[in-house]
């Protein structure tokens, strides 16, 4: 719990005291799912407040005009901070918030029907998702110095309410289940140690497959065909191994990892180009029934999933910046689909990732030209995103090749192990390989980072013969065309 007295404060502040997630989801006729959050807060600082900003519940997936916030019964104003669609809300309280009380915020929302701009949420008369960080509220710092905050909640709950056929997957252990008549109540309590809220529900049927590196289970509202449900799960298995690895122990217990279908069609990534639509939850992927159905076992979809499940890593356990988000976000999971790729495959699997990574920059760019990767407009195109994103990739294996990569993965554990749980940005990427190498790497980093294209040594590098280049060029456009 969120102390205080025992300092005195020099500035404006709050604390998280505790959370309490409700999740109910009615399917009697449409998809209706409702959520209720209770958090308790407390004034840390040295003065009032007269209000607190709070980045909103689910971002444009949630309508503004559908959330109410509550103090005491009472409605409070809120009012956004500026025009965009995601921007932070301004919650205003009736009598200004002294130091030391305590207050507990209800806010009260349902989710869409159908999928939210980005996949993150989505319900439908099968199942229901909410996958995604920032898909709770997240309270923000007061303006000042000396401020004091603690947006991260002491203690978490989450409680489920929904048909007793469905299956529940949410963050923390399950502590308690209460059936009730056709509806099923499960309650779950977090540690600090627990990945964000999430919670993933649905008349799925559940096929667990075994394999050499542990388990893999799979939800989809069809059976799947049992020889390819095999092959993914050894496939997908193995690259967990991997990737805890390469980055750092996931957890205590990382098994099994998880597959579940999208109950609702959603929109493929803007950052890998892919047309494969998916997301990713903790130690899982969802991925959209197409893709399971026409081909679990197919390299886009498996190289898609990979991509996916490194979000466990770079994404739920530490949050890149806004400004690393392609970097240390979709540029690091096509990293990991690289790093997957050579532990099967030795250097000339990796080699042959680079030379497609290239290719696949390349042929971006005729669509849309890159750019400062670190400095990223709000406007950003899904074409420009593949392209830095494809870049960004590059860049990390160009790391890799400077510190080796027994060092690279020193690297890469170092600082995901000392930010979990933070966020991360470029400045600990930098700070960590300069260790490891013992070199002033601000020349190479600003070459990559801050304009377009690739410095030539690393294209000499990984040039191919001109029938090389036309074989991957025609490898590429296939996997397009199969995405």
């Amino acid at each position: 719990m969120f102390q205080v007295g025992c300092a005195v404060p020099l500035g404006p502040g709050f604390g998280h005291v505790r959370r309490q997630v409700a999740v109910r989801a009615d399917m009697a006729e449409a998809a209706q799912v409702h959520v209720r959050i209770a958090d308790e807060l407390v004034n840390a600082g040295n003065r009032e407040l007269p209000y607190l900003d709070v980045d909103s519940p689910a971002g444009r997936a949630v309508d503004r005009g559908r959330l109410t916030i509550l103090v005491d019964g009472r409605e409070l104003q809120v009012s956004s901070l500026n025009s965009e669609p995601s921007a932070p809300q301004r919650i205003r309280f009736v009598l200004p918030w002294v130091p030391k009380q305590r207050q507990t915020l209800f806010l009260d929302y349902d989710l869409p029907a159908g999928s939210s701009d980005g996949g993150i949420i989505g319900a439908t008369a099968e199942g229901f998702y909410i996958a995604d960080r920032f898909a709770f509220p997240v309270y923000l710092p007061p303006v000042g110095i000396f401020v004091r905050s603690d947006s991260q909640a002491r203690a978490q709950s989450i409680e489920v309410t929904a048909p007793a056929e469905f299956r529940v997957l949410a963050s923390g252990r399950e502590r308690r289940t209460i059936r009730s008549g056709e509806t099923t109540v499960r309650q779950f309590r977090l540690s600090p140690a627990d990945f964000p809220v999430y919670v993933i529900a649905g008349r799925y049927l559940e096929q667990n497959v075994k394999t050499s590196h542990g388990s893999v289970i799979f939800w989809t509202f069809r059976p799947l065909d049992a020889p390819a449900a095999q092959a993914a799960a050894a496939r997908l298995a193995a690259t967990a191994v991997t990737f805890g690895q390469v980055f750092g122990p996931l957890a205590k217990n990382s098994w099994p990892v998880r597959i579940v279908e999208l109950p609702t069609p959603t929109a493929p990534s803007r950052a890998t180009g892919s047309e494969i639509a998916a997301g990713s939850f903790p130690q899982g992927v969802l991925l959209d029934g197409r893709s399971i159905t026409q081909g679990i076992a197919s390299e886009p979809v498996l190289e898609r999933a990979e991509y996916e499940l490194a979000g466990s890593w770079f994404g739920w356990r530490t949050r890149p910046s806004l400004e690393s988000k392609i970097l240390l976000g979709s540029g690091i999971g096509l990293f990991a689909v690289a790093r997957a790729a050579e532990a099967r495959g030795g250097e000339a699997a990796r080699r042959k990732q680079v030379e497609q990574l290239l290719a696949r920059y390349d042929a971006a760019r005729q669509e849309a030209a890159d750019g400062a990767l670190l400095k990223l407009s709000a406007g950003l195109s899904r074409e420009q995103e593949a392209t830095n994103s494809y870049r960004a990739a590059l860049f990390l294996l160009a790391l890799e090749d400077l510190a080796g990569r027994e060092g690279f993965d020193r690297v890469l554990r170092r600082i995901w192990m000392a930010m979990a749980g933070k966020e991360i940005a470029v400045a600990e990427l930098r700070s960590a390989i300069e260790a490891e190498t013992g070199r002033d790497l601000g020349a190479v980093f600003r070459a990559w980072l801050n304009g377009p294209g690739l410095p030539g040594d690393f294209r000499a590098r990984y040039a191919a013969s001109p029938e090389r280049r036309a074989s991957i060029s025609e490898t590429v456009a296939g996997q397009s065309e199969a995405r």
